[in-house]
C-alpha cells in the first residue's frame, strides 16, 4: 500500500492485515474450526509422557541420522497446535507440496520429511525403520530437486538431510547448527502451517513451484553472505556432558566449554546446583545451551545425545 507519510503505510499495513486475518479466522470457523482443520484427525496424539519416553528412545539415534554431514542440535515440539497438524488427514499433502516463504528456504528447506507411522500402535522398531526410510527418501528426493533445477552458477547442493522431520503422535523435531538455529526452523515451520491453515480456510494451499523456490534457496548472494559468516567455534554442534557441574571446577569447565560453542548437559549430585549452572548458561548464551539433572540416570536421555 502507499501512503502520504510512513506512519499512515504503518497503520494502513496493520489494517489491512488484521482484516485479512478476521476474514481467515471467519472461514475458518465456519469450516468446522479446530476439529475440521487440515481436513480433520486421523490420529490421536499420545499422552505427554508416552511422547517423553518415545523421544528419549529416538532422539540420539535420530540426530545421528540427519548429522551424517555435519552435527545437528534439535529442538523438539509437541504443543496442541503442532500435533492438530501432524496427526491431520491431510498433512501428507500438505507437506509433501512443499513450503511457500522465500525467507524461511534456508531453514525449512522446501519441505519437511512426514514420517507416516500409526502412533497408536506404538510401535517403536516400527518407527525407526519408517524414519529411516524416509531419511532415505528424502536425501534422493533432494538430490532429484537440486539436479533438476540447478543453474550454471548455482552454489554446491548442501547438506540433503532434512531439518523439520514431523510425526504423528509425537509432534516435531526441528533441526539446525546449534539450539538457536534449531528453534528458529520450528518457528518458521509454524509460520508454515499456520499459512497452509488459512490457505485450507479459504481454498486450497498452493506452494511456489520448485524451480522459484531453489532459486532463492540457492541465490548467489544468499550464498556469499553465507561464506561471509564467521568460522564456528571449535565445540560448535556437540553437547558436552560435565559432571560435578553445580560447583567449583566443574562449573568452571561448563562455562569454558559453552564459550567455545558447546551445548552443555549439567550433572550434579545436587540437582539444584546443576540448575543453578544451568540457569547461568542460558541467561548468558540462550535457552537451551545448557540443561541440567541430578545423576546419571536422570540425565541419560541427556547423555544419549
Amino acid at each position: 500500500n502507499w501512503a502520504d507519510d510512513d506512519q499512515d503505510c504503518y497503520f494502513t499495513t496493520l489494517d489491512l492485515i488484521e482484516k485479512a486475518a478476521a476474514f481467515i479466522e471467519k472461514k475458518y470457523a465456519a469450516n468446522g474450526g479446530d476439529p475440521a482443520a487440515f481436513g480433520g484427525a486421523k490420529y490421536q496424539p499420545l499422552a505427554p509422557e508416552k511422547r517423553r519416553e518415545i523421544f528419549a528412545a529416538i532422539l540420539p539415534w535420530l540426530r545421528g541420522q540427519v548429522s551424517q554431514q555435519r552435527r545437528f542440535i534439535g529442538t523438539v515440539q509437541d504443543d496442541e497446535k503442532i500435533l492438530r497438524f501432524v496427526n491431520s488427514k491431510d498433512a501428507p499433502r500438505l507437506t509433501e507440496s512443499g513450503t511457500s516463504c522465500p525467507d524461511h528456504f534456508l531453514r525449512t528447506k522446501i519441505k519437511p520429511l512426514y514420517v507416516d507411522w500409526n502412533p497408536q500402535e506404538g510401535d517403536l522398531a516400527a518407527l525407526k525403520r519408517k524414519l529411516s526410510t524416509g531419511l532415505e527418501q528424502y536425501r534422493k528426493d533432494y538430490a532429484a530437486y537440486y539436479a533438476k533445477c540447478k543453474h550454471s552458477n548455482s552454489p554446491a547442493m548442501r547438506d540433503p538431510n532434512p531439518t523439520v522431520i514431523l510425526i504423528p503422535g509425537l509432534g516435531m523435531i526441528a533441526f539446525g547448527k546449534d539450539k538457536s538455529e534449531s528453534r528458529v526452523t520450528a518457528e518458521f515451520y509454524n509460520c508454515a502451517v499456520e499459512g497452509m491453515r488459512g490457505a485450507e480456510a479459504i481454498d486450497k494451499y498452493v506452494a511456489l513451484p520448485q524451480q522459484e523456490a531453489f532459486d532463492i534457496e540457492y541465490w548467489v548472494l544468499e550464498e556469499a553472505k553465507l561464506r561471509r559468516m564467521p568460522p564456528e567455534k571449535e565445540l560448535a554442534r556437540q553437547v558436552n556432558v560435565v559432571i560435578g557441574a553445580g560447583s567449583g571446577i566443574g562449573k568452571e569447565v561448563a562455562h569454558r566449554l559453552v564459550k567455545e560453542g558447546a551445548h552443555i548437559v549439567c550433572v550434579d549430585m545436587k540437582a539444584e546446583t546443576a540448575q543453578a549452572t544451568a540457569e547461568d548458561i542460558t541467561d548468558k548464551f540462550g535457552l537451551g545451551i545448557g540443561v541440567a539433572g541430578s545423576g546419571i540416570s536422570n540425565c541419560g536421555p541427556a547423555i544419549g545425545l
